[in-house]
């Protein structure tokens, strides 16, 4: 029997099918062409996926109706929270009077530079052979904040100010992973460790230092602290934003926790890739506030350390006090090697 006859129409719609095929099939091609690329060795390697849009944050009124159904859930969050964090808070106290925790800093006397910034800002960088702060007994911060001591004090000798006997630094220490309320691995709290600048003897000092800095970190490991934090943070921000509105900021405080700050962070092996070139040093830049006029930073990568200075023209001579403390890191690098 002979074939039907296939009618014209059939016939075109067959060719644009075949046409329109042939286009999705270049254009996958295409697509995977420009989602691929080959490199000196002729090696085709996929192009990294274009990371996932984030969802957009509501919108003002959205997000107010979003707190206020939330308000209750999270009072009622908080005061369970609070309940843990007094219970935790009383045996942190025990344990404190019983000698078994350090006991918490105490206030210090203000100096010249506790006072907010005033006149341009100013960063200064002074970058370091690791070893040249690592080679003796104590770990890298200590003999940093050694120097910064020697600094410090001959800043506000050369002032004229009186260099106090509770001379000390808030520094960032880093909260153990049982008290962590967050998966980031930026988790800090601030404590107030003891310059002794009444110890003449450089390597006598970097051991008080040392031992002060341990009992900051000893503390810091009560369980209490990370109790306390997740407390905090079951507070409704409508809260949050009315203690903040209530704060004085231009109060002049009695004492304070610190004549500087100090972040210490080692950043890692020197494989560390921008632009296609090693990263040969890194810096941090703590903020100031209207109680601390000067901040450090003592930042490593691979075998450099580099001690930063963040401070205003109002409050700190940037020049004259990053040349002080050079002449400090030398005095302690030779006493401690």
């Amino acid at each position: 029997m002979a074939p039907a006859p296939v009618s014209r129409g059939h016939g075109r719609a067959r060719r644009v099918g075949r046409r329109l095929r042939g286009r999705a099939a270049g254009g996958a091609r295409a697509g995977r062409r420009r989602a691929s690329v080959r490199d000196g060795a002729g090696t085709v390697r996929r192009r990294p996926a274009a990371p996932a849009q984030p969802p957009a944050a509501p919108t003002g009124a959205i997000a107010a109706a979003l707190g206020a159904l939330e308000f209750p859930a999270r009072v009622a969050r908080t005061a369970r929270r609070a309940r843990d964090a007094a219970a935790a808070d009383r045996d942190r106290r025990e344990a404190t009077a019983s000698g078994r925790l350090p006991a918490p800093p105490v206030g210090r006397t203000p100096t010249v530079l506790s006072r907010p910034a005033s006149g341009d800002l100013a960063l200064r960088c002074l970058v370091l052979p690791r070893t040249a702060l690592s080679g003796g007994p104590v770990a890298v911060t200590v003999a940093a904040l050694t120097a910064i001591s020697v600094a410090l004090a001959d800043h506000l000798e050369a002032v004229g100010a009186e260099v106090p006997d509770d001379l000390g630094a808030e520094v960032t220490i880093g909260i153990p992973p049982a008290s962590r309320t967050t998966l980031a691995r930026n988790a800090f709290h601030v404590a107030g460790v003891d310059l002794h600048p009444g110890v003449e003897d450089l390597s006598r000092r970097a051991e008080a230092i040392a031992d002060s800095l341990r009992d900051r970190r000893r503390r810091l490991d009560h369980p209490a602290f990370g109790v306390g934090d997740r407390a905090t943070e079951a507070v409704p921000a409508a809260v949050i934003r009315a203690d903040v509105a209530r704060a004085d900021l231009e109060a002049v405080p009695t004492t304070v926790g610190g004549h500087t700050v100090v972040s210490s962070v080692y950043r890692g092996a020197s494989d560390l890739m921008l632009g296609g070139h090693p990263v040969l040093m890194t810096a941090g830049f703590p903020a100031l506030s209207p109680t601390v006029g000067l901040t450090h930073g003592v930042h490593g990568v691979g075998d450099t350390v580099t001690l930063s200075v963040t401070t205003s023209a109002g409050v700190v001579d940037p020049d004259a006090y990053a040349t002080r403390l050079r002449h400090a890191v030398e005095r302690v690098v030779e006493c401690l090697q």
